[in-house]
């Protein structure tokens, strides 16, 4: 499908959405689809089409623009694609799933359980458009991810269990190209009946995965999804912050830059002052009628004072609490920490914070010196329990990325609207860095190495 610009891919979605009023979903997209804005990229990164969260508002959804010339052929192929990464949204894939999990496995069961969800409920077109998409059954992953039972037959064979017995039989007869890759045969089929036909969750699914699939065998196998929560190489890129971009002469050795920026920002921040209201009680003459004054007046004794209540505006700034991750590459990174801290020491609060497995202080000397206490170990949930305790509105975390989050201290963030600023002192090809979700802003340190 020839898309010239992404005004006339909105108009295109928007046009045949709204014609669609029989979806069951209308009223959540109908305000879904305001905050949506659409983008068309050359990315290789982005092989297919992805959805973007930024500052936790507005979502973009990319499309690659050789994708759309050549995978997408109707506007039922668009619009099913179009569903596919809101449901991302929708579902909440992109805060679910446990970053210390190999990322292709959800990407996998998101995928399969998005197809069936989009085809059983209200868009039954996407059957053609993934048999189209993934033509060839007798490879596993593209027998996991396509509708696998008769188009005629879409309403019965999710109600009817007794079909989906005949589906299992029939998988478990089935020989694949790629047969190696499955671990054991029986699972495999239950993997594929409980992710289209069933209400699994998508941990559970993933623990079924790796019990039929051989993992370390798939580890060279490339196949396109439609969305991929890891953001590199296919699907669905997800990024709840931003991602400063920085000039193509400083990206081998971004460090100055990088303290430029940061500096930058909280100057601007310090600018704005956060006006804190306070109320203050002053007794006046004048009547204002409280709980008290009305129990006295009904006892017929005339308050000598009335209480009158006083709003006002204190200009205050708050400045950012910083975390330092003292289990990884920290003793690499030193000087420009060092460097870091002294640039924006006025924007700050202090004492600064050091963590591994437990939250302690530093003073600025020991910074510089080098001493450090870490037990080598890291607990990123210490980090916002402390802040969560001290009511902090600002963090700045430097870290190498590498642990995890519990979901109920994400949730709690983005509750309490922490304004989180991220330093990657590494990124890590194996692991998504938990504070992706939830940071405003993200910096990646890229090291040159020459």
């Amino acid at each position: 499908m020839e898309i010239i610009n992404e005004s006339q891919l909105e108009d295109i979605i928007n046009k045949y959405f709204f014609k669609n009023k029989e979806l069951y979903l209308l009223e959540k997209y109908a305000k879904l689809i305001s905050n949506i804005k659409y983008k068309i990229t050359d990315d290789s990164e982005i092989k297919t089409a992805a959805v973007k969260r930024i500052n936790g508002k507005l979502h973009y959804i990319f499309f690659n623009r050789k994708f759309l010339e050549k995978s997408i052929e109707t506007y039922d192929d668009l619009f099913f694609v179009f569903l596919h990464e809101t449901h991302h949204i929708i579902n909440g894939d992109l805060i679910r799933w446990n970053p210390m999990i190999n990322f292709f496995y959800y990407n996998v069961i998101f995928d399969i359980k998005i197809n069936s969800q989009i085809i059983k409920d209200f868009f039954k077109e996407g059957y053609h458009f993934l048999n189209k998409f993934y033509p060839d059954k007798e490879m596993v992953l593209n027998f996991l991810l396509s509708p696998n039972f008769r188009f005629d037959e879409l309403n019965k064979v999710y109600a009817d269990e007794s079909l989906q017995k005949k589906i299992l039989k029939k998988i478990k007869k089935m020989k694949f190209k790629d047969e190696y890759l499955i671990k054991d045969k029986n699972k495999f089929a239950e993997l594929y009946i409980e992710a289209w036909f069933k209400k699994t969750s998508a941990d559970k699914l993933y623990f079924k995965f790796k019990e039929a699939i051989n993992t370390e065998k798939l580890k060279n196998i490339e196949i396109i999804l439609l969305g991929s929560h890891k953001g590199i190489g296919n699907g669905l890129y997800m990024r709840f912050g931003n991602e400063i971009e920085l000039d193509d002469m400083v990206k081998k050795d971004n460090r100055e830059q990088i303290i430029k920026v940061i500096k930058k920002i909280f100057e601007e921040d310090r600018e704005k002052q956060i006006k804190d209201v306070v109320s203050t009680i002053q007794r006046r003459l004048i009547p204002n009628v409280g709980r008290r004054e009305s129990f006295l007046l009904y006892k017929n004794i005339y308050p000598v004072f009335f209480p009158n209540q006083i709003y006002d505006e204190c200009p205050t700034y708050k400045g950012t609490n910083i975390y330092i991750d003292v289990s990884g590459s920290f003793k690499d990174e030193l000087n420009f920490i060092y460097k870091l801290i002294e640039s924006v020491k006025d924007f700050i609060t202090e004492p600064i914070y050091i963590f591994s497995e437990y939250v302690t202080t530093i003073d600025f000397e020991e910074l510089k010196n080098g001493k450090v206490k870490t037990s080598f170990g890291t607990d990123f949930d210490e980090v916002l329990m402390h802040a969560f305790e001290n009511n902090f509105k600002k963090i700045l975390v430097i870290t190498d990325g590498v642990g995890i989050i519990k979901e109920e201290n994400k949730i709690n963030a983005i509750k309490k609207k922490m304004e989180i600023y991220l330093v990657l002192l590494e990124e890590s090809e194996e692991y998504m860095n938990p504070w992706e979700e939830i940071a405003l802003k993200k910096f990646v340190l890229r090291k040159n190495d020459l």
